[in-house]
């Protein structure tokens, strides 16, 4: 992967983490709905950049390339992403529970929603993936 691949990469982290930021510094009116929601979509955004960063680390000589090759196209990502926001998701009908996990980072209720959330999230970065390409590489 290019310089601008890496460089979109971290730019679409550090907007997700400005976005988790501002969803945690959030106090007006739906609060909770703009917490579980809109931070849900951050969160998947946060993955999917930090897997392409994995992905790209894959290709450099120093790094093991056949260990995350796989995920070096854009949709296994977003596939990737999903898998790993749908796992936590549906961890939380129990297993978090059993850890003590459970409403400390990952939520205590499965909620279809936020599996909608996530999608959105994916599709965020995805299409910052691919649409911001040709503008942050010129």
């Amino acid at each position: 992967m290019n310089t601008s691949g890496r460089r979109r990469r971290w730019i679409l982290a550090g907007l997700a983490l400005g976005l988790g930021a501002a969803v945690l510094g959030y106090r007006g009116p739906g609060q909770g709905l703009v917490r579980g929601y809109l931070g849900d979509v951050a969160a998947t955004m946060l993955v999917y950049a930090l897997l392409g960063l994995v992905a790209a680390a894959a290709w450099s000589p120093r790094w093991i390339w056949w260990t995350t090759r796989w995920l070096a196209p854009a949709w296994a990502r977003a596939a990737a992403t999903l898998l790993i926001a749908t796992g936590l998701e549906l961890g939380q009908a129990g297993l978090w529970r059993q850890v003590g996990l459970d409403g400390v980072v990952l939520g205590t209720t499965v909620d279809p929603y936020d599996l909608l959330a996530y999608g959105i999230g994916v599709a965020v970065a995805w299409a910052w993936d691919g649409a911001r390409a040709d503008v942050i590489s010129a």
